[in-house]
């Protein structure tokens, strides 16, 4: 009947047992961890309980004929209980005698004691919000006494406090410590799923609440194919029978220098580090892929990705900005080339590098 991991098997179970039973056997779990099993303890043993030598002697309960008295009470209560059927589930009895006791002990010390002030603190408890990006998702669990019908629930925020989702779940009858627990669980089930299925509902989340903004920056990029240190280098040829005039197949990685202005001894502000090839059988057209990373001021840490055609030959060459990082992140725009001065002996080359960015 019993399934280590899993549970009771209801299955099987249930035609026998009325509906009570079912609710307190569905509760119950089994931790393949410690080997430890939650079962329900309706009936605590009296182990632990303190005996008194006397009146006005003092145990860690607080006062004995106080705990006397709480006793007295609160068995009388628990048989009056029992016999309407009324009964609220206490998991230690012994425990809430003693704990009873202390605090009205304690009580009754402090009005003694006039004295004795205890201050006042004052706490402020509400819902704090996420990140911006982020969702939160607040869980709470309860159940009727300690061992009475449970559930469980949870609500889904975003950053700007609205509700993004949630759930709510009848777990059947177990104790408030593990409701919660319940809740936890279907928290991190809930998240996962949502993250699976819904992660670009939270993008656009996210996106709504930011401005938009253009940026323009010019660079130069220095392309260069000589010398003991080049930053331009062949990694792919044509077949060798092909010859073709526009240098179709050729293939350049790179990692150029960008600067402020068209003198390589100039402040560089970052790096065009990717690679392009030539994919014209018809003209010296190339294809450009390369991420300029920025190395200098605001945007230091952060890049964009450039991607499309170059007819080299062109005044005005124009490519699309197809993404970024950093603080470029969501970044779409487009950039125009300009080529500022060209080598024919040697091949290398200045680029101005004009570039407009919408980005968060």
């Amino acid at each position: 009947m019993w399934s280590e991991g899993l549970g009771w098997d209801m299955a099987r179970i249930s035609p026998y047992v009325s509906a009570t039973t079912k609710l307190e056997l569905t509760a119950v779990v089994g931790d393949t961890v410690t080997k430890a099993e939650y079962v329900l303890f309706l009936f605590p043993s009296l182990e632990g309980s303190s005996s008194g030598k006397g009146k006005g002697t003092n145990t860690e309960a607080g006062d004995w004929s106080t705990t006397f008295v709480m006793a007295v009470w609160w068995g009388w209560n628990w048989r009056w209980g029992n016999v309407f059927g009324e009964n609220e589930k206490c998991w230690d009895r012994v425990k809430f005698i003693k704990d009873l006791s202390k605090e009205v002990t304690e009580a009754n010390l402090k009005i003694l004691n006039k004295s004795s002030q205890v201050p006042r603190v004052e706490r402020m408890i509400g819902w704090v919000a996420p990140e911006d990006g982020w969702s939160k998702m607040n869980t709470d669990g309860a159940s009727q006494w300690n061992m009475g019908l449970a559930t469980a629930g949870g609500v889904l925020r975003n950053s700007a406090g609205e509700c993004c989702g949630g759930f709510a779940l009848n777990i059947g009858k177990c104790s408030a410590l593990l409701a919660e627990l319940w809740g936890v669980y279907y928290r991190l089930y809930t998240e996962w799923e949502r993250t699976e299925l819904h992660g670009e509902t939270l993008e656009s989340s996210f996106l709504h609440h930011k401005k938009e903004k253009l940026t323009h920056f010019r660079v130069y990029w220095h392309d260069i194919l000589t010398g003991q240190d080049p930053s331009s280098v062949l990694i792919m040829n044509p077949r060798k029978n092909y010859t073709g005039p526009t240098g179709f197949g050729r293939m350049r990685m790179i990692d150029n220098p960008l600067t402020l202005t068209p003198i390589l001894s100039s402040k560089m502000v970052g790096r065009a580090q990717g690679f392009y090839a030539a994919t014209s059988k018809e003209e010296i057209g190339l294809l450009m892929a390369m991420n300029f990373a920025i190395l200098d001021g605001k945007y230091n840490g952060s890049t964009i990705t450039v991607f499309g055609r170059n007819s080299v030959f062109d005044k005005v060459r124009e490519m699309p900005v197809i993404g970024g990082s950093g603080l470029f992140r969501f970044a779409r725009g487009y950039v125009q080339a300009r080529t500022h001065e060209f080598n024919l002996k040697t091949g290398n080359a200045i680029v101005e590098y004009n570039c407009y960015v919408l980005h968060y």
